[in-house]
């Protein structure tokens, strides 16, 4: 049977009401979701920024941290530049001192001493023969000896080699002290791995700083090596 107009609008009537009230439903759902994702997005930007926050306290922490690493070391750099220049420098007095004291006349007692009658000292003899350089600390003079004294603040056994192998050449560079006797000597304010018995062993005067005042420290009965 044919529904009756009326019949057939309610009907439809009926139906546009519940797609509305679905339609209404799923609106309502569909904005819990996104009041959802709106909350969640701001649940996590409020951790990203609080993230950023630590990261950054963090980050300025350790700035401050290594800014003060920074300025202990750079605090104990200066300290001890200045405890080496404090040393440095009371060693190169000692040593100016010590070179002063040898040439104006403990040498000449200290050789005295070992039957070496010095008549003239001179300090820092250098020249140039043949193409070369050569230079001495300390040349000790009389009629028929020489003594050649190298002035080291601090001995070593390579200083000692260089030093023989100049006392080799010595009379050659300086043809004056041909047929003379020659002898070497090391000075020193401080030694390093036992570097004056190597210096004795090589037939060398070995003149040690004490105090104020020098003295030979070769055994008894140590007899000089003559360089020719």
């Amino acid at each position: 049977m044919d529904r009756e107009p009326h019949q057939t609008a309610a009907a439809d009537f009926k139906a546009i009401r519940s797609d509305l009230r679905a339609t209404a439903r799923l609106q309502k759902k569909v904005q819990r979701q996104i009041d959802e994702m709106i909350k969640e997005g701001k649940e996590r930007r409020k951790e990203y920024e609080e993230r950023q926050k630590e990261q950054q306290k963090e980050y300025e922490e350790r700035q401050k941290e290594q800014q003060k690493e920074y300025e202990e070391r750079q605090k104990e750099y200066e300290q001890r530049h200045k405890e080496y220049d404090r040393k440095f420098g009371d060693l190169s007095n000692r040593w100016g001192r010590f070179v002063e004291s040898l040439v104006e006349g403990d040498l000449v007692a200290m050789l005295r001493e070992k039957n070496i009658e010095v008549e003239t000292i001179a300090e820092r003899v250098r020249g140039k023969r043949n193409g070369e350089h050569f230079e001495f600390d300390i040349v000790a003079v009389n009629g028929e000896e020489v003594v050649v004294v190298e002035v080291k603040s601090t001995l070593r056994a390579d200083d000692i080699k260089h030093f023989l192998d100049r006392l080799e050449n010595f009379t050659r560079w300086s043809p004056l002290y041909k047929g003379k006797k020659v002898y070497g000597a090391v000075a020193y304010l401080q030694v390093v791995q036992s570097a004056e018995i190597y210096a004795e062993r090589q037939g060398l005067f070995v003149i040690r700083a004490t105090g104020d005042s020098a003295s030979i420290i070769n055994r008894d009965g140590f007899l000089p090596k003559t360089f020719h």
